[in-house]
Parts: structure tokens; sequence; C-alpha cells
């Protein structure tokens, strides 16, 4: 367990979730432009903070708690687990 690799990771994932939050917390302007960078900014936001959970449950061998957590989706299928929605994310982000 390499030490500075699961701060980095952790910084990582605070420094995500802290965009993300103010992203998600704040009105739109009025500016077309702003409106789609801030998309744009949010959506690799989300990518980075996939990535750097990633690595922190890798790096802190929580890959069964990781599979164990569920979520329900909107459209009522099956509830999905967090590294499933996570590799979801990850697998968007190499199409792209």
């Amino acid at each position: 367990m390499d030490k500075k690799t699961i701060r980095a990771s952790y910084e990582g994932c605070l420094n995500s979730l802290a965009r993300l939050s103010a992203y998600a917390t704040s009105k739109p302007i009025l500016i077309t432009e702003v409106n789609n960078r801030q998309d744009s900014m949010a959506a690799n936001d989300l990518i980075e903070f996939c990535i750097h959970a990633r690595r922190l449950v890798d790096n802190l061998d929580l890959k069964n708690l990781l599979y164990q957590s569920k979520m329900d989706t909107s459209d009522k299928r099956a509830p999905l687990s967090l590294g499933q929605i996570i590799g979801y994310f990850m697998l968007f982000e190499a199409v792209q």
C-alpha cells in the first residue's frame, strides 16, 4: 500500500467532488457558451472522480465493498453496484 498514491487518489476524489457539487448546486448562466463549458467540465470531473475513486478502492483493497454497495436506477431496473457505475463511466471515457 503506497501512502502517496492513496493520498493523491483521495485528493483527486475530493477535488472532483467539490467541483461537481458546485456545478450541481449552481444556477445556469444566461450565456450559452458558459453553460456548454460548465457541462463539459462537469463531465470531465465525473470521469476524473471515477478514475481516482477506482485507484483509491484498488489501493485500499475495498473492491468487495464497492461491488456490494448498490444504487437504484431511475428506470427501476435492478440496482447497480458502485463498481458497475464507475466502470460504465470509465468505459464511456475510453470510447470518447
